[in-house]
């Protein structure tokens, strides 16, 4: 992406944008490393970081000037920064601490703050973005195959969820895009709750969120079990979220408002009775952050549109009985809208 698109966006008369996010990073330029800061001009990219990423920010990136930091960096910006009086800066990511360092480190600037400048850039994926995201997906549908044939009664959430993030590395993934999530019993109604010492017991609703990352770029899945065999509740319920997903699937088309989307999921649920047991959104966009744009709920205020990737996760929540939730990554591509994930959900699975 050049230069002179993304000052397209920016404040009028800005002369320079200081990108603090590592995420943003990684997409301008490629660096994976664990600091730095870019400061862009019109024509000029430098990539400040220090001598534990220099070799890397070399090898990764080609289209930056690479300064390697000895002192505190602010102090550099005042020697790259020309005068100049406006200088925009990513709002929700630059620390306070440090951002008033660079205003005494350059006096007589104006700071512009900005908001999700690079994000909106980044909520299109191209093709190969997307071939890496399903990568990712592919890894976390072999996890699930695996970990099925493991899950038993006598286990702990907590030892599913270790053996899961193993299978998941030795498959290739990079990264753990978030802790995962394992689940049994009652304690399948906490939409985030934390795997620990319960054990699993035969009839136990078994939940799943998880993902895996490929060369930076994350899936989430969510699957529901039930560890032998299952009750009309346990299948009545799986079957209300199941055709809440299915028919927010069968609605994806460009054009369509994602407010939209949620409402159709969102309806079935309220029809069977359970309206107040969904209370999240229907899903959220991924990509190198496991949470970005677009959203989908209620709020909503983007349609689709070709190269957005999100997921769509209805769920029903029952205090103190148990949850269930359905998970899959969607990708709106050239050929058509893709399911990236594959795992069985077509019925509740006995195990």
């Amino acid at each position: 992406m050049k230069n002179s698109e993304i000052f397209k966006h920016l404040p009028k008369g800005s002369n320079y944008f200081l990108i603090s996010n590592l995420k943003n990073i990684h997409f301008l330029t490629g660096f994976t490393g664990d600091w730095a800061v870019l400061l862009l001009s019109k024509r000029r990219s430098h990539l400040l970081t220090d001598s534990r990423f220099t070799e890397q920010a070399e090898k990764e990136t080609n289209l930056c000037d690479i300064v390697t930091i000895k002192k505190p960096f602010p102090l550099y910006l005042k020697s790259l920064i020309k005068k100049t009086r406006k200088i925009a800066f990513e709002a929700d990511n630059l620390r306070y601490a440090s951002f008033i360092k660079i205003k005494k480190s350059i006096p007589g600037r104006n700071f512009i703050p900005t908001n999700s400048i690079i994000e909106k850039f980044r909520m299109l994926k191209t093709d190969n973005e997307i071939k890496k995201i399903q990568k990712a997906a592919q890894i976390a549908d072999l996890a699930f195959s695996k970990i099925c044939n493991i899950i038993k009664p006598g286990l702990r959430e907590i030892e599913i969820a270790s053996e899961l993030e193993y299978i998941l590395r030795s498959n290739g993934s990079t990264a753990h895009p978030f802790p995962t999530i394992a689940l049994t019993s009652s304690n399948t109604s906490l939409p985030h709750g934390q795997p620990g010492m319960r054990k699993i017991k035969k009839g136990d609703l078994f939940l799943l969120d998880y993902g895996a990352t490929h060369k930076g770029y994350n899936s989430d899945i969510t699957r529901t079990v039930v560890v032998g065999k299952a009750t009309l509740k346990q299948k009545k319920i799986y079957n209300i979220v199941l055709k809440a997903q299915m028919a927010a699937l069968n609605a994806l088309k460009p054009g369509i408002k994602l407010k939209d989307i949620d409402k159709i999921a969102r309806d079935i649920i309220s029809e069977a009775g359970y309206g107040e047991n969904f209370g999240h959104g229907l899903g959220h966009g991924l990509g190198l952050d496991i949470h970005e744009s677009p959203s989908v709920s209620y709020r909503s205020k983007d349609t689709i549109k070709k190269g957005m990737v999100f997921t769509i996760e209805p769920g029903i929540y029952i205090p103190r009985w148990g949850g269930v939730r359905i998970e899959d990554d969607v990708a709106i591509a050239k050929s058509g809208v893709k399911i990236l994930t594959k795992s069985p959900k077509s019925e509740l699975m006995e195990i």
